[in-house]
């Protein structure tokens, strides 16, 4: 990230992540300050996941391959992410606002103790839930998840 930052010579931004980019995101964020105004994440708990064995067969297999997504990541890049994941919590003080999206029906990977913990990281969360959605956010709630990203980023940019 910090390559792309510095190539593009971004002064400062809002960040956004998704499902397992969020790790990354906030682990760039603790270390970036200045550049960050504000984070959005989507579903996804403030830590970097040890992906249990198994992982990479199942997400090629059920994922990549069925829904014609294997041009977005190589497999191999797939099962580097199992072999070099660790578990490493990511749930530091951040002094920026924090947007954290998460949807409430069966496989949001964002639970009640996960909210706490943004809320201890940040006194300005916000939360923003979507009862159509589980971790796909992009789904029914599309629209409505889109909208409250645009807002919640102009509302910084006002600030």
């Amino acid at each position: 990230m910090e390559a792309v930052v510095q190539h593009a010579e971004v002064k400062a931004f809002h960040l956004f992540a998704y499902s397992r980019g969020v790790s990354y995101a906030l682990g760039y964020a603790q270390q970036s300050i200045g550049a960050v105004r504000s984070i959005m994440v989507g579903d996804y708990p403030a830590e970097h996941r040890t992906m249990p064995e198994g992982w990479a067969d199942d997400y090629i297999h059920n994922y990549l391959i069925p829904y014609d997504r294997s041009v977005n990541i190589r497999t191999a890049a797939v099962r580097g992410i199992q072999r070099e994941s660790t578990q490493i919590p990511l749930d530091r003080p951040l002094e920026l606002p924090i947007l954290v999206a998460r949807g409430l029906l069966e496989g949001s990977l964002i639970s009640d103790t996960d909210l706490a913990r943004y809320k201890q990281m940040s006194p300005s969360v916000i939360v923003k839930e979507y009862p159509r959605s589980g971790h796909a956010l992009k789904g029914e709630d599309k629209a409505r998840f889109f909208r409250d990203l645009i807002q919640f980023a102009d509302e910084q940019d006002d600030l």
